[in-house]
């Protein structure tokens, strides 16, 4: 298990309670700015960019849920992915934001579809003795529950997302992407 923290230390940065449906938790919009070095993810097909200057991300730390979820604008507030870290635990509420990372993470796209990651880290973790059966068991147990939530209700996430532009209305100048799909 890996202890990551926030990336508030690289960008300008608000904090909000979330209370949406059954859905609680904290909420970071973090605006990177001219300072970052651009991050890129590549692919068979693609090189995607993730961050870059006036490039928005939104950290979602939910309360008592064992993931973090990172929403991904390009700076026209375009939506590049929702990015998932599958966590033993995950503190949004302490000054510098981290989350205890079970290696396991899941992708979703706006073309909704989904991938898996990092799934050899999990593997190799157990085979270190890094995490325990129970842990790596545990890791499988939140993915499928984020898929199912998630990945198989694409509406459920799209309305998380608009509820959340919402909150940094004054921020993200009154975007919705649910118009925008």
């Amino acid at each position: 298990m890996k202890r990551k923290f926030s990336k508030i230390k690289e960008a300008n940065f608000l904090k909000k309670s979330l209370n949406y449906k059954n859905i609680k938790g904290t909420v970071y919009y973090i605006k990177f700015g001219s300072n970052i070095i651009p991050s890129f993810v590549e692919s068979e097909k693609s090189k995607l960019c993730i961050k870059n200057k006036d490039y928005v991300w939104f950290e979602f730390y939910p309360n008592e849920k064992s993931y973090l979820l990172t929403i991904m604008f390009d700076n026209k507030l375009n939506i590049i992915q929702w990015y998932f870290d599958v966590s033993k635990f995950a503190d949004g509420n302490c000054s510098i934001p981290y989350q205890d990372d079970l290696y396991l993470d899941l992708v979703i796209t706006p073309a909704r579809d989904f991938t898996v990651l990092d799934e050899d880290e999990l593997f190799d973790a157990l085979q270190k003795k890094e995490i325990t059966k129970i842990e790596f068991d545990y890791a499988y147990d939140v993915l499928k529950q984020l898929i199912n939530k998630f990945a198989h209700d694409f509406n459920c996430l799209l309305n998380l997302t608009n509820y959340i532009l919402e909150l940094f209305a004054q921020e993200t100048s009154g975007k919705n992407i649910i118009k925008d799909f």
